[in-house]
């Protein structure tokens, strides 16, 4: 089988259901997950690339354990970051993460200028890191929860992350990065 079309049927098309789950409900489903991160281990010991999908799968689990523990990202993110980086690789999942960081980060401000709550998120933003880097003082901020989510504790403005790693995915494997 062609390296392209494994990328394809054990990672990309499986993306496409990570992507619906983590815009629609904030949940990454492990089995398929799990799928992605086992598939890319199979392809890898077939490819002869097995070493460099374990240290891409280490890599995004480095990378992803610190907001993870900060509640800045959730388990899905961490876990599919480790599947991305079995496949991509360290380099390719670097990349992964670095671009679906800034397209987050784009979206995140989007949604809050959308919502009028910008300037507010702003102000409240720069007071904090005021606070922290002049004082040493660490500030609590009040989230609003999105609707429907309070047993889960899921911010009103917050970025499924997932969704925007899975198309960095697509795009490097359609930009000939694999």
């Amino acid at each position: 089988m062609d390296a392209r079309w494994a990328y394809l049927i054990g990672c990309l098309l499986p993306s496409l259901v990570v992507i619906y789950t983590d815009a629609r409900y904030f949940e990454v489903s492990d089995k398929v997950v799990m799928f992605i991160l086992l598939s890319g281990l199979l392809w890898s010991a077939h490819a002869g690339v097995l070493s460099d999908a374990l240290l891409g799968a280490g890599l995004g689990f480095i990378l992803l354990i610190g907001p993870c523990l900060m509640n800045l990202a959730g388990g899905g993110d961490l876990k599919y970051a480790a599947a991305l980086g079995v496949w991509f690789g360290p380099a390719g999942l670097v990349r992964i993460l670095f671009w679906a960081a800034i397209l987050g980060a784009a979206w995140g401000i989007l949604l809050k200028l959308r919502r009028g709550r910008f300037r507010a998120w702003l102000v409240t933003f720069l007071t904090g890191l005021w606070l922290r880097v002049a004082y040493n003082v660490r500030g609590s901020v009040l989230v609003p929860v999105v609707a429907g989510t309070q047993s889960k504790n899921i911010p009103a403005e917050a970025v499924p992350f997932c969704v925007f790693m899975a198309l960095m995915a697509w795009i490097i494997f359609w930009c000939g990065g694999v």
